[in-house]
């Protein structure tokens, strides 16, 4: 009888055994099964979602959400070609717009050919970059994926499988940090050369630093993969959960001294109030990337997109600290002429006057007017281009104001054709729209009642409302005025402390002060 029982119960121990065999497997098996069967093409959608709230004395949202799809032809190792497309909207600063774009990018021998759709036209340009060597070969390539490997493994697998576009799938799921991803970064340095490093070096942040930073950013990953194939059919990486106020004590520890004349980081608060990003992968294998026909042909050249070579680029170096030509800033219409001591801005350099004042260009290299520095200011000259003058306070607090041509608005737009909206107290306002009925662009304009070139000068302010009215989320200030009747305009950015208990006489101050 004894006997008997210990086989019975032999045999029930061994067919737990086997039960076990098919249950779900082990983390490191996962994984392992799921790099073999990865083949070197693929199709994939990329869904992302991005919410963050910056706070650094003025409260700025910035979002971004929409997909990405894509084709990758790695048949040929040494000739990869990528195909995608993107449908994104985005809103930041109160500008929303959206980002729907197709490209193209292939190789031929030691030339990389890029065909990109412009949104606006439609029409495609090309363009190439000699590539002399690629860091990324697939010695490099195979310890990414290795790397990659190891930390995935420290996930675990559920028990239960789930259906994910109509195949069963185990779910393995990890929670860890960035800095986990150190020997990925570690591979792509070295792989990067010795240039990189000696640029890293020169930042004065090393490894240890990269890595600290690295574990204040959370990444909550979910990996599904085929029972049957053992391939990824979908990831999804979260990383809401990061401590941003954490990783902003720690910069503000290591390099707050070297900051604290631009800004002042124990004051600034950044929430990832949403980051996440889904991949799916939709066929692997038999994926085979080429340019239609109509593209390649219609696409208009470029060249190359880094080359330096003076002929091609069509300019001659000995030029580019020309004088500015009369007949081409005649359409702008204004009576200043540039300082004699002024230099073309046909390049990056900027044009400082004897007076101080710096010379401003328009995106097409035709002088505007000259801008002078305010009392208790100073130009930035690392961040100011002829198209760009920036300007930060020399006293406490931080104080800035930035000048440039109009760029995100038509002047129709600033001033809703004409007919602005006048409220009780004299100021006006222009309602630019709604954005998926959760909250609306105003623009509140005030007519400082003065004249350049007889066009008026406004003081602005860009807020984005609550979706319930209750209120403005931030805003930001700046003075405009128009230069042409081609709806060419100036807007000057502000921000000091207390500038939206300005009047209207503060801003008018602040104009006579740069451009009288």
């Amino acid at each position: 009888m004894r006997k008997k029982y210990l086989v019975t119960a032999g045999a029930m121990a061994l067919s737990m055994g086997l039960l076990a065999g098919c249950g779900a497997p082990k983390a490191d098996q996962f994984v392992d099964k799921m790099m073999e069967n990865a083949e070197d093409s693929f199709a994939a959608t990329v869904d992302m979602d991005v919410d963050v709230s910056v706070d650094f004395g003025m409260a700025v949202d910035l979002s971004a959400n929409g997909g990405i799809e894509m084709e990758y032809d790695g048949s040929d190792k040494d000739a990869p070609a990528v195909h995608f497309t993107t449908d994104l909207s985005y809103a930041a600063m109160g500008q929303k717009g959206d980002l729907n774009t197709e490209a193209y990018s292939i190789s031929d021998g030691d030339t990389v050919i890029a065909y990109a759709k412009d949104p606006d036209s439609g029409e495609w340009i090309k363009t190439e970059q000699e590539v002399k060597e690629n860091p990324l070969d697939e010695e490099t390539m195979n310890k990414i994926r290795e790397a990659s490997a190891d930390v995935m493994k420290q996930g675990e697998v559920e028990k239960k499988a789930v259906k994910v576009n109509g195949e069963d799938c185990w779910v393995l799921k990890l929670d860890t940090t960035a800095d986990a991803y150190m020997p990925v970064y570690d591979i792509l340095l070295d792989a990067a050369g010795d240039e990189a490093e000696d640029a890293l070096e020169e930042t004065g942040v090393d490894n240890q630093t990269i890595e600290s930073y690295l574990s204040y950013f959370n990444m909550d990953m979910t990996v599904y993969a085929s029972k049957k194939t053992g391939r990824c059919v979908k990831m999804e990486i979260d990383m809401s959960g990061s401590d941003m106020e954490g990783l902003l004590d720690q910069v503000n520890k290591d390099f707050g001294d070297q900051m604290g004349g631009f800004i002042d980081l124990s004051t600034v608060s950044v929430e990832l109030n949403a980051i996440s990003f889904t991949v799916e992968f939709t066929e692997w294998g038999d994926v085979t990337v080429e340019v239609p026909d109509d593209v390649a042909e219609n696409a208009t050249d470029m060249g190359s997109a880094f080359n330096t070579d003076d002929e091609e680029i069509g300019w001659d170096v000995e030029d580019t600290d020309a004088e500015v030509n009369a007949d081409a800033d005649a359409d702008i219409n204004l009576n200043a002429t540039p300082d004699t001591d002024s230099d073309a801005s046909g390049n990056d350099e900027l044009s400082i006057n004897s007076d101080g004042s710096v010379s401003l260009y328009d995106y097409d290299n035709n002088y505007i007017c000259d801008v002078k520095v305010r009392d208790g200011f100073e130009l930035d000259e690392d961040f100011s281009v002829p198209t760009y003058l920036s300007f930060d306070g020399t006293g406490s607090g931080y104080k800035t104001y930035s000048i440039y041509p109009g760029l995100w608005l038509d002047w129709d737009d600033v001033v809703a054709e004409g007919e602005l909206h006048e409220e009780d107290d004299g100021d006006y306002y222009v309602v630019f729209g709604e954005n998926d009925d959760k909250q609306t662009t105003v623009k509140s304009v005030i007519d400082l009642g003065i004249e350049r070139d007889g066009y008026p000068v406004y003081a602005t302010c860009d807020a984005i409302m609550n979706a319930d009215n209750s209120g403005f989320e931030y805003s930001t200030y700046t003075l405009a005025f128009r230069v042409d009747d081609d709806d060419n305009w100036v807007e000057v950015y502000l921000y000091e402390d207390d500038i939206e208990d300005w009047s209207a006489d503060q801003f008018k101050e602040v104009y006579e002060e740069i451009f009288e």
